[in-house]
């Protein structure tokens, strides 16, 4: 009794615990990184142009991880997930909650000037930074 099964006879079979298919094309070493860089610098300025280009939702961590040359694992490890990178590159150099507090306390007459002002700082303490 036949089993419909045939052999390709230019396939070997693959034994037990042997990877079946062709071999990985680029291997990513674990551990620390050998050229001395700074991973997470790297991966905020690699996370930096992908929410750039392709927003929150069209940027995923393995292509940051790629842009970065980390594994993907690192961005959990430095930032816990994609969130928190965002975060970490989106957040503002100061608690906006009691800034707006402050802004709002002295009342409806001369926000506008007082929020100018605010952004007016904001622009000078941002050349110190990175962009």
């Amino acid at each position: 009794m036949t089993t419909g099964r045939q052999r390709v006879p230019d396939q070997p079979l693959a034994t037990p615990g042997e990877p079946v298919g062709p071999p990985p094309t680029r291997h990513r070493r674990r551990g620390r990184r050998s050229h001395g860089g700074n991973t997470r610098a790297e991966i905020l300025n690699a996370g930096r142009h992908e929410f750039a280009a392709l927003g929150y939702r069209g940027a995923s961590l393995r292509t940051i991880a790629a842009r970065a040359d980390v594994d993907p694992h690192l961005i959990a490890h430095y930032f816990g997930s994609k969130m928190q990178l965002f975060l970490a590159i989106a957040a503002p150099p100061f608690e906006p909650e009691i800034v707006l507090d402050q802004l709002y306390a002295a009342g409806q007459p001369g926000l506008g000037r007082r929020l100018a002002e605010l952004v007016a700082s904001l622009s000078t303490a941002a050349a110190g930074r990175e962009p």
